[in-house]
C-alpha cells in the first residue's frame, strides 16, 4: 500500500480541491473504496527482526502490537464522520529452519563456552515542538548516554502529528530552514553545518545528498524513492546524519560511545504554526542468549 504522495499535495482530503492531484493518495484511496476490505503483507520492522543472524531455539519471545488512533493512519474529511480501520483477520508467519545436527551439537559446545551474540541495530524516535513565531529551535540535550549511530531529522505541523485528520502525518517540509548542525559533546557535526536554501533552485543540494552518503547508498545502484525535485518541494524535506566512527553502514558492531548530542535549526523566516521536530536515531546494541536461553542484553544508557 505503498505509494508516494504528490510534491506539495500531502494535506486535503480526496472531498476537498486537491481530489485526484496527490497520485498517491488517490492509488490507495481505490483499495479501500466503499469500505472494501484489503489485504496487505509485509514483515514487522523491529530491532530483532532487521539483524540477519537466525534466533536459537528454545528462545522464548513474545509479540505485542498496538495499534495508533484512527486520525493518525488515515486521512480523510472529519466534517463527513469519522472513519475507522478494523482489522479483520491477522496471521503471522514465522520462517523456521531445521539444523544439520553435527551443526547443532556444535553450538551447543560453543555455548557451554559462551553466548550466541546478536549485533542489532536499535531504533528510537524523539520528537519536540517548536512554537510558531520562532526563527530557532535548539534541544542541547537531545541524547544523553549513548550515542547513536545515525539521525534522521524531519519537521512536521504539530496537529498533524497529534492526529489531525486532514492532514498527513508524513508530510516532511523544510518550512524554509536555513541551518541545521548537531552538536556531539560540543563539537559541531558536519564541520560545516547544512545551510539550505529552499527558496532557490539546487540551494539544498548538500542536504539532498545526505540521504544517499549518510545511509551508505552513494554510487551504489540502489535509491530512495526520493527525487531532487521531491525534496526541494514540500514534503520530503529528511535530514540525514551519519554519526558513526568509521562512516560505514555495515553489519558488524562498533565501538558504542557515550556523551551528549544536541541538535541546533534556524530558519529564514517565522514559523507560521506550531511544527514538531521528529528525530529518528540508530543505535548500536547486543543481544546475548546463553545455554539455558536467558536472553541478555544492552539497552541501558
Amino acid at each position: 500500500m505503498f505509494y508516494s504522495d504528490t510534491v506539495g499535495k500531502f494535506d486535503g482530503t480526496p472531498s476537498q480541491a486537491n481530489d485526484g492531484q496527490n497520485k498517491g493518495q488517490d492509488a490507495r484511496r481505490k483499495y479501500t473504496a466503499a469500505s472494501r476490505p484489503v489485504e496487505m503483507i509485509g514483515r514487522l520492522h523491529l530491532d530483532v527482526f532487521h539483524q540477519p543472524k537466525l534466533l536459537l531455539n528454545g528462545v522464548d519471545m513474545k509479540i505485542r502490537l498496538s495499534r495508533s488512533k484512527n486520525s493518525f493512519n488515515l486521512q480523510y474529511d472529519p466534517a463527513a464522520g469519522d472513519f475507522i480501520t478494523q482489522i479483520s483477520q491477522a496471521t503471522l508467519y514465522v520462517r523456521k529452519v531445521k539444523v544439520n545436527p553435527k551443526i547443532q551439537m556444535a553450538h551447543i559446545k560453543a555455548l557451554e563456552k559462551g553466548t550466541a551474540k546478536y549485533p542489532l541495530r536499535r531504533i528510537e524516535t524523539k520528537t519536540f515542538s517548536v512554537p510558531a513565531g520562532n526563527l530557532q529551535a535548539t534541544q542541547p540535550n537531545l541524547f544523553l548516554g549513548q550515542r547513536p549511530k545515525r539521525l534522521v531529522i524531519g519537521l512536521v505541523d504539530n496537529d498533524a502529528f497529534n492526529g489531525n485528520a486532514a492532514k498527513s502525518p508524513f508530510n516532511f517540509k523544510h518550512y524554509n530552514m536555513n541551518y541545521m548542525a548537531v552538536y556531539v559533546d560540543g563539537t559541531q557535526v558536519p564541520t560545516k553545518p547544512y545551510t539550505p536554501d529552499f527558496d532557490s533552485n539546487g540551494g539544498c543540494m548538500r542536504s539532498f545528498l545526505s540521504l544517499f552518503h549518510a545511509t551508505g547508498k552513494l554510487g551504489l545502484d540502489a535509491g530512495n524513492g526520493i527525487g531532487r525535485s521531491d525534496y526541494v518541494g514540500n514534503g520530503y524535506a529528511l535530514h540525514v546524519l551519519d554519526l558513526s566512527p568509521d562512516l560505514t553502514d555495515g553489519n558488524h558492531l562498533e565501538l558504542r560511545e557515550k556523551g551528549t548530542v544536541g541538535l541546533e535549526i534556524h530558519f529564514a523566516t517565522a514559523l507560521p504554526n506550531t511544527i514538531n521536530v521528529v528525530v529518528y536515531s540508530e543505535f548500536e546494541n547486543l543481544i546475548e542468549v546463553d545455554r539455558n536461553r536467558r536472553v541478555i542484553f544492552d539497552y541501558a544508557n
